[in-house]
């Protein structure tokens, strides 16, 4: 199986976050969204600079560890509008960034999140 990798891809628009398999698929379905949609001028539309942001983790018994820029991508009986999607990620990359500057804060929020899941 592939790993996933989630890419930070900005063009002329704006910086958006896409989970592909590879960096061409993700600037060309990112393009094809914009484009269906229509969305801002077309001659933006196009990827001016792409980051690896974090990289799937497969096993399970491969820890959890921000500071590498490890994604999880958890498989749920459960399914998620396109909005929570993109909180769940907005969450995630704002606690990556965290992790950079403060990774003890970002333990203690990634600890205080399980714990109120373990809760429900």
């Amino acid at each position: 199986m592939k790993k996933r990798t989630l890419y930070k891809i900005t063009n002329g628009l704006d910086s958006w976050y896409v989970v592909a398999s590879d960096p061409t698929k993700a600037t060309n379905t990112l393009k094809e969204i914009l484009d269906k949609d229509d969305y801002g001028a077309s001659s933006k539309r196009d990827a001016k600079t792409i980051e690896v942001m974090a990289t799937e983790v497969i096993t399970d018994d491969t820890p959890f560890h921000l500071t590498s820029n490890r994604l999880v991508v958890v498989p749920s009986e459960e399914s998620y509008t396109q909005k929570e999607v993109g909180e769940l990620l907005q969450t995630f990359m704002r606690l990556v960034d965290l992790a950079q500057t403060d990774p003890e804060e970002a333990r203690r929020q990634i600890e205080t999140a399980q714990r109120r899941i373990e809760k429900k």
